[in-house]
Formats: C-alpha cells, sequence, structure tokens
C-alpha cells in the first residue's frame, strides 16, 4: 500500500510537472505571439510614419503652390490696374489730343472764312 502510495504521488507529481511544463510551453507561445505582433505593430507604425511624413511634404509643396499661385493674382490683380490706369491716360491724351485738333479746325476754318471772304 506503501508502494502504491508512493507511486500514486510520484504520478500525481509527473503529471503536475507536465502540467506545468505544457502551460510553460503555453505562455511562451504566448509571449512569442505577442512579441511576433508586437514587432508587426512597429513595422506598421514605421510604414505610417513614413506615409504621413510624405504627406506632410506634399502638403508644404502645395501650400508653396497656394502661396506661389496667390502672389501670381496679386501680381496680376496689379498689372490689370496699371493697364487699367494707362489706359485711362492714353484716354485722357486722346481727349486733349482731340480738344486740340478740334480747336485747330475751328482756326482753320475761321481764318479760311476770313481769307475767302468778300472785303
Amino acid at each position: 500500500a506503501l508502494r502504491e502510495s508512493e507511486a500514486a504521488r510520484v504520478a500525481a507529481l509527473d503529471s503536475g510537472i507536465r502540467a506545468l511544463d505544457a502551460a510553460r510551453r503555453g505562455f511562451r507561445d504566448e509571449r512569442e505571439a505577442s512579441e511576433a505582433a508586437r514587432r508587426d505593430l512597429e513595422q506598421r507604425l514605421a510604414v505610417a510614419t513614413a506615409g504621413q511624413r510624405v504627406a506632410e511634404r506634399r502638403l508644404e509643396v502645395l501650400e508653396r503652390r497656394l502661396d506661389d499661385s496667390e502672389a501670381a493674382r496679386r501680381d496680376a490683380d496689379a498689372a490689370r490696374g496699371d493697364a487699367d490706369a494707362a489706359r485711362r491716360d492714353v484716354e485722357r491724351q486722346l481727349d486733349v489730343a482731340l480738344g486740340i485738333l478740334a480747336q485747330r479746325d475751328q482756326t482753320i476754318t475761321a481764318l479760311s472764312l476770313q481769307a475767302f471772304a468778300p472785303q
């Protein structure tokens, strides 16, 4: 009976050791799976971070293009204003020239009438 009791205890201890080994293997497998998942997430984070940097550079380029475009629009508006002012100046000069021509025409007409008037 003592031998059977001893054998049962050894069998129980052996069973417990096998259960602990199985649990240890399970924890090791879970740890390895967790580490693999962590590495995968780190790689995804690195890819996402690189993508974010690319997107930020593209945004900077687009912002510079927008600034350049707005500057070009302002330059075009200023050129349009300069052209309008030049046109108005030419119109004033034309009005003055037409006035001078009208006065000369009147003077020539008056002189012609005097020259050909019966005396």
